[in-house]
């Protein structure tokens, strides 16, 4: 099985992609979301805090703030990134 590609964007714009690690729910709330061997495009502009938009085949994760990292950078990449949301994820 092929880990998915996972899309990482804002203001409806595509920031970045990086394969999916883990999607694990949050017993208080939400989920935290694991990538791996993240790559974010050079050239585009956008708020490198966040808040980011994590697309997971058709399911779309709002306002993901980033947990490892303070920032991300245009033209960077990264090995782990780990997100968090307030949304739970929905299984099956």
């Amino acid at each position: 099985m092929e880990t998915p590609l996972v899309q990482i964007s804002q203001s409806g714009q595509d920031i970045g992609w990086g394969k999916l690690g883990s999607l694990m729910p949050d017993d208080m709330e939400g989920a935290q979301i694991t990538l791996h061997d993240v790559h974010i495009a050079d050239g585009v502009e956008f708020e490198i805090g966040g808040p980011f938009r994590i697309t997971v085949d058709e399911k779309r994760f709002e306002k993901c703030a980033l947990v490892n990292f303070r920032n991300l950078r245009p033209g960077c990449d990264y090995e782990r990134v780990i997100f968090k949301t307030e949304q739970k994820p929905k299984l099956g």
